[in-house]
C-alpha cells in the first residue's frame, strides 16, 4: 500500500503532538489529530477571558536565528511565522535591585560576578560555552545514551565523548569549582534552573544546568498574536498537507493490536498504522490498553514526582515605561506562604502587539512552581483560602519588583492553581512543565518517546529534550522522523 494511504493518529495538540503531526503529514500519511480542549498548544497555548488575551504560563520561544533549531524546523515545515525580536528582554528582580540580561555573554558575566561574586559569573561563561555544542548534539544524538547503539552514535559526533562526564556532574558542584558565590546568588541560579530544566542546581546535571542558564541569555522571540499562533500555524499546515485536526475530541482508549493500532473516541473505534502519544506518561496509562498500559504504569512508579504551577492572570492600568521587558524574573526574599515558591516569572507582551494589548492596560502572566498533590487534598474552604491567599502574595511580590505597578490600579485578576491547569489542559495533578532533569540513576533515565511498540511513539514535554517548546519540538522532529521510516517497514 503506498504511503500516502497510511494512517497515523496524534493524541494531543501541544507543541509536541503538532510538530510530529505536521512531519507525518509532509511525508505523506493521512493524520489524524485529537485534542480534547478547545484550544491547540496544551500549557504553552494562548487564551481570552474578559475581553482580554493572555499567555497560559511561562513560556519562552527561542531558536528562530537562521540554522537554530527552531528555525530549522520551521523551515523544513514551510511555516511563515510573523515575530516580534524581543532584544533585552529577561529582567532579574532581586533583592531590591532589577538587571536586564543581555544576548551578551560579557555584560553577563560582569553583572552577575558583580552582584553575587566570582564564582557565578565565572560559570556563567562556562555555561555558555558548554551550551552550544549540547545544543548541536541533543537534536541528533540519544542523549543521555541508554544502549551500546547509543553510545556509537555519539562517538560519530566528534567532540560529543567530551559532553557525556557533564551528566555525572551537578550544576551546584559544577559552580562550586569556579570560587566563591554568595547565598543570594545560589538562591538566583536555583530559580532560574526551576525556570529552564524543572530542578534545582544540586539536582540538575551540570549539561543541563549550562543549557538552563545559556538559554536565558539568548535571543527571545514573541509570535505576533502571542505563542497561540504558533500552534494555529502548525494545525493549518497540517490541514493543508491532507491532515485533520479535531479539536474538542477527548480520546478515550489506545490499543496496540500488533498489525495496527485502535483509538477510541466518543465511544467509536478507530483503526490506524501508527500513533504518538502528546500526552504524560500519567495520562497515558490511564488510556492505554494492554502492553502499553502496562508500560506506561512502570513509568509512571518511575516518574513520581513533577511540578504544577500557579499565580495568576492580571490586568493593571498601563503606567510601564515604554520598552518595559517582556520577561522578569522576580527572586523572593521568602517563599510564598500559599505555593512554597521563592520566584515568580512574569510575562508581559510587547505594546506593539495590538492582539495581545488593549489600550491604556497591560495584561500579565505570573507563574510559580508548586507541588499539586496538596491543592487537590485539602477541603473547598481551605482551597479557597489558599487561592485567596495566593492572589494577594503574588500581587504584593509583582509590585515590590515592579516600583512602576505600584500605583498602577488592577482592573481583574484571576487565579491559576494546579487544579486550573488540570482542568485547561486536562494533565493528571495539573503538572506542567515536564519531568524535572535530576543527576540520580532513576530520573537520568529520561523517557526518549521509545515505546514497547513499534507503532507508537511519545512526544512532548515529559519526552527528553523537553523543557520547552523548541525543545518539545526538538524531540517531536526526531521520534517523528523515525516513525515514518518504522511504519514503512511495517507495512
Amino acid at each position: 500500500m503506498a504511503i500516502e494511504r497510511m494512517r497515523v493518529a496524534v493524541v494531543g495538540a501541544g507543541s509536541g503532538g503538532l510538530v510530529a503531526a505536521t512531519y507525518l503529514a509532509k511525508a505523506g500519511l493521512a493524520v489524524d489529530v485529537f485534542e480534547a480542549q478547545s484550544h491547540l498548544g496544551g500549557c504553552a497555548s494562548c487564551f481570552s477571558i474578559g475581553g482580554h488575551r493572555f499567555h497560559a504560563g511561562a513560556t519562552t520561544l527561542v531558536g528562530l536565528e537562521r540554522g537554530m533549531p527552531l528555525e530549522r524546523i520551521l523551515s523544513e515545515l514551510s511555516i511563515d511565522l510573523p515575530h516580534h525580536v524581543l532584544d533585552g528582554s529577561l529582567a532579574i528582580a532581586h533583592g531590591g535591585d532589577r538587571f536586564i540580561m543581555t544576548p551578551s555573554t560579557d555584560t553577563n558575566v560582569r553583572s552577575l560576578a558583580s552582584r553575587y561574586g566570582e564564582g557565578l559569573g565565572a560559570f556563567w561563561r562556562f555555561a555558555t560555552e558548554l551550551a552550544p555544542k549540547a545544543w548541536s548534539l541533543i537534536g541528533e544524538a540519544p542523549l543521555p545514551p541508554r544502549t551500546l547503539g547509543d553510545l556509537l552514535s555519539i562517538a560519530e559526533r566528534g567532540d560529543a565523548w567530551r559532553l557525556l562526564p557533564e551528566l555525572l556532574r551537578t550544576t551546584d558542584s559544577r559552580l562550586r569549582g569556579f570560587g566563591p558565590t554568595s547565598p543570594s546568588g545560589h538562591e538566583l541560579l536555583n530559580e532560574l534552573l526551576l525556570v529552564s530544566t524543572q530542578s534545582t542546581a544540586a539536582a540538575t546535571p551540570a549539561l543541563f544546568g549550562a543549557m538552563g542558564c545559556e538559554y536565558l541569555q539568548r535571543r527571545l522571540y514573541m509570535p505576533v498574536g502571542g505563542l497561540g499562533s504558533l500552534f494555529d500555524s502548525l494545525a493549518q499546515r497540517i490541514e493543508a498537507l491532507g491532515g485533520r485536526v479535531h479539536r474538542r475530541s477527548p480520546v478515550d482508549a489506545v490499543r496496540d493490536d500488533g498489525d495496527s493500532v485502535t483509538v477510541r473516541v466518543a465511544g467509536e473505534h478507530h483503526r490506524f498504522d501508527a500513533l504518538v502519544l502528546g500526552i504524560t506518561c500519567w495520562d497515558a496509562a490511564r488510556l492505554a490498553e494492554g502492553q502499553l498500559k502496562r508500560f506506561f504504569a512502570r513509568q509512571s512508579k518511575t516518574h513520581t514526582q513533577a511540578w504544577s504551577a500557579a499565580g495568576g492572570y492580571f490586568v493593571y492600568d498601563d503606567t510601564l515605561p515604554e520598552k518595559y521587558p517582556v520577561y522578569t524574573q522576580v527572586v523572593l526574599d521568602a517563599p510564598m506562604a500559599s505555593t512554597g515558591a521563592r520566584g515568580l516569572f512574569v510575562t508581559l507582551p510587547p505594546r506593539a502587539d495590538s492582539d495581545l494589548v488593549t489600550p491604556g492596560t497591560r495584561t500579565m502572566t505570573v507563574s510559580c512552581h508548586t507541588a499539586p498533590e496538596s491543592w487537590f487534598s485539602c477541603t473547598q474552604n481551605e482551597f479557597m483560602d489558599r487561592r485567596d491567599r495566593l492572589v494577594d502574595e503574588v500581587q504584593a511580590a509583582i509590585r515590590g519588583a515592579i516600583p512602576e505597578l505600584r500605583q498602577a490600579t488592577c482592573r481583574a485578576a484571576h487565579p491559576v492553581t494546579p487544579r486550573t491547569w488540570q482542568t485547561f489542559t486536562g494533565r493528571h495533578l495539573g503538572r506542567v512543565g515536564g519531568l524535572p532533569f535530576e543527576r540520580n540513576l532513576r530520573t537520568l533515565a529520561y523517557p526518549t518517546g521509545r515505546t514497547p511498540s513499534p507503532r507508537v511513539i511519545c512526544v512532548g514535554d515529559t519526552v527528553f529534550p523537553g523543557q520547552s517548546v523548541t525543545a518539545t519540538a526538538i524531540g517531536a522532529r526526531r521520534g517523528a522522523l523515525e516513525l515514518v521510516g518504522r511504519v514503512v517497514d511495517l507495512r
